[in-house]
């Protein structure tokens, strides 16, 4: 199992670093009016002294001459302040609910179920390494439980850094919780609402 999630580490995070083409925190946005009255909103890509390089909500895009545009009114949006649902599989439950919220650089993730005979919770407090429209990466300090119902007692509970990669939903978390050093790995599909 630990082979495979680090195979997949492999093959994903160098995939997802060479996709993120935009900036980290800020994608610079427009809504551009013309003097003939045409209005184009979209993603900017470059803008020169003569000419802004605009693509549309389509993907279609636009060379528009500085001396046809009436209005360009700016707008910065953050991939910040939004939150995240899924399920996975792995540590600390085998199967997890995923919940979290994220602000500019770091967040808050809770996962865990019952399970009948056991359950498992785990904290997680991801800083963001790196961020564009459709992958993160954080680094995570995690805290973790399990518990076995039958002895009403904990089996388990740790501490310790993971990596984590949400790239179009797919989530993958590798990390280790000292303690009784154990892996955390959960790997699943995390929805985040951005």
């Amino acid at each position: 199992m630990l082979k495979l999630c680090f195979y997949l580490l492999v093959l994903l995070v160098p995939g997802s670093l060479h996709a993120q083409t935009q900036p980290a925190d800020d994608h610079l946005t427009a809504e551009i009016t013309t003097l003939s009255g045409q209005i184009i909103n979209g993603h900017i890509s470059r803008e020169t002294a003569d000419s802004v390089f605009i693509s549309d909500e389509d993907g279609r895009p636009f060379l528009v001459l500085r001396s046809t545009i009436m209005t360009i009114n700016y707008t910065r949006h953050r991939w910040s302040d939004f939150g995240e649902f899924g399920l996975t599989i792995g540590t600390p439950a085998m199967f997890n609910v995923v919940a979290g919220y994220f602000g500019r650089r770091a967040g808050v993730r809770f996962s865990g179920l019952y399970l009948g005979g056991i359950s498992g919770f785990q904290l997680g407090i991801p800083i963001n390494i790196t961020r564009s429209e459709n992958t993160s990466q954080d680094i995570s300090l995690l805290l973790a439980t399990t518990m076995t119902h039958q002895q009403i007692e904990h089996d388990f509970y740790g501490i310790g850094p993971a990596y984590e990669l949400n790239s179009a939903g797919f989530y993958l978390e590798l990390g280790f919780l000292f303690g009784e050093l154990k892996p955390a790995i959960q790997i699943g599909y995390v929805h985040a609402f951005r």
